[in-house]
């Protein structure tokens, strides 16, 4: 059960100050956690190295990496990587190109975001999803993605939605990542820092009013 889950089940049976000392706890472990995501150079060349081992496909006009197919990293065509014997070289840019089309700007606290995914996930194991704009992804790959662009804690991430509802973000490098094929999900899934806080404050608001009627 992670942090969510649980207030959802005591929100009718707790006091305020015992729904703030909840809150107030988990908050001291997302801290902790966030203080601990550090991007830099050394950190993103290995996960870059990392994501290059495993890449099943490589564009050579673009520097353009993907495996699986849900996600694409897309590098400066003068890098040169270690890259694995079997790596398939097609022509991916007319595909990422067409990805491209249309797109719009979006915002997301994405180190906020990540932190909460590695604090919710560390209390209960399950899929999580990072909501953006009304498309859904996969927060693990965006958590890896993100390793793969940032060198920067300070820096902003640019965000762009393309036509497919593909997430492109940049920093240094740049990563595309396809949204997952779901409408909605329930908050406790969702690690969306923004959206996080909306939830917070409702269940904050919503105790307290309870506990005013309660002695009115």
């Amino acid at each position: 059960m992670n942090h969510i889950n649980l207030l959802e089940i005591l929100k009718n049976q707790i006091d305020y100050d015992t729904y703030i000392r909840i809150q107030s706890d988990f908050m001291i472990e997302y801290n902790e956690i966030y203080k601990n995501i550090r991007p830099c150079k050394s950190t993103q060349e290995k996960a870059i190295k990392k994501y290059i081992s495993a890449a099943t496909l490589k564009d050579e006009k673009t520097a353009t990496y993907t495996k699986g197919g849900t996600t694409c990293l897309l590098l400066k065509r003068d890098r040169t990587e270690a890259e694995p014997e079997n790596l398939k070289k097609i022509d991916l840019a007319e595909k990422i190109t067409a990805m491209f089309k249309n797109r719009r700007p979006a915002e997301c606290y994405f180190f906020d975001s990540i932190a909460l995914y590695r604090a919710l996930k560390k209390q209960q194991k399950q899929d999580y999803f990072l909501h953006i704009a009304g498309h859904y992804y996969n927060a693990a790959l965006i958590a890896e993605m993100l390793e793969c662009i940032a060198d920067n804690k300070e820096r902003y991430i640019q965000a762009e939605i393309c036509e497919n509802g593909a997430l492109l973000i940049r920093q240094k490098y740049a990563a595309l990542i396809l949204p997952v094929n779901v409408t909605t999900c329930h908050p406790s899934k969702n690690v969306n820092m923004q959206d996080f806080l909306k939830y917070c404050d409702g269940i904050d608001k919503y105790i307290l009013s309870k506990e005013l009627k309660a002695t009115a």
